[in-house]
């Protein structure tokens, strides 16, 4: 199955072209350009697939990440992706960024034995995202949430990580206050999440239970005025 892979959520804008039947990378392209996703984006994919030798035709399914991250540049990738799942009449799926993260830090961390791995990433205001390999009260294992910092840490603390240690991976800025006077809380910075590690997983995964759609974990900040309609007269 030959995928196209695309990941516009963060300061990357990256393509990939994956071959599931052979497990193999054919192509893959990303630029570290902070903005100007939607102008970029349909570039690097053309670079991308003219490298693999792969026309639009040959595409079989269409993989996008969904976030978290940037709004603007979460709608870029899915937008283009559910354009390509519709003009070419394929299967497009979305995985999420933590996912991702934590796939790449559990790669890395093959030989940690009984140490657990969660996926963090600062969401300002004293919270964060996360996705942990383990049950907690915020969320089942593998599912995304956002929880207070502090609640989060004291979660670690007093729960998993006295029994067996908690490796984080983390990109761009550690949430602050993690891994204070918790000796059993490992930080990992990841500099990046290859574009590869997306594709495997679209290619991998249940097309039903990877929907194309947004990870917003953060209520949205306005909400309908209440108590200030202007009634009509026509």
């Amino acid at each position: 199955m030959i995928c196209l892979a695309m990941d516009t959520a963060g300061p990357d804008c990256a393509a990939c072209i994956y071959d599931g039947t052979k497990d193999a990378v054919v192509a893959e392209k990303t630029e570290h350009i902070g903005k100007g996703h939607a102008e970029r984006l349909m570039g690097i994919v053309s670079e991308t697939m003219a490298e693999a030798g792969i026309a639009y035709q040959d595409l079989e399914r269409i993989i996008t990440t969904t976030g978290p991250g940037s709004f603007t540049g979460i709608r870029v990738s899915i937008a283009t992706a559910k354009g390509f799942g519709l003009g070419l009449a394929i299967p497009v799926v979305g995985i999420g960024n933590l996912h991702g993260l934590l796939e790449q830090l559990r790669r890395w961390t093959e030989s940690s034995g009984q140490a657990s791995i969660g996926a963090i990433k600062d969401a300002r205001r004293g919270e964060l995202y996360a996705m942990l390999d383990f049950d907690t009260p915020f969320a089942p294992a593998n599912a995304p949430f956002m929880a207070e910092t502090t609640e989060f840490a004291a979660m670690l603390a007093d729960t998993h990580s006295a029994r067996h240690g908690v490796v984080l991976g983390y990109q761009n800025a550690c949430p602050p206050g993690l891994g204070e006077n918790n000796t059993t809380v490992k930080l990992m910075a990841v500099d990046s999440v290859p574009i590869a590690v997306y594709a495997r997983l679209g290619a991998e995964c249940n097309r039903d239970a990877f929907p194309p759609e947004p990870v917003y974990l953060r209520r949205p900040d306005a909400t309908p005025q209440r108590g200030f309609a202007v009634e009509r007269t026509g």
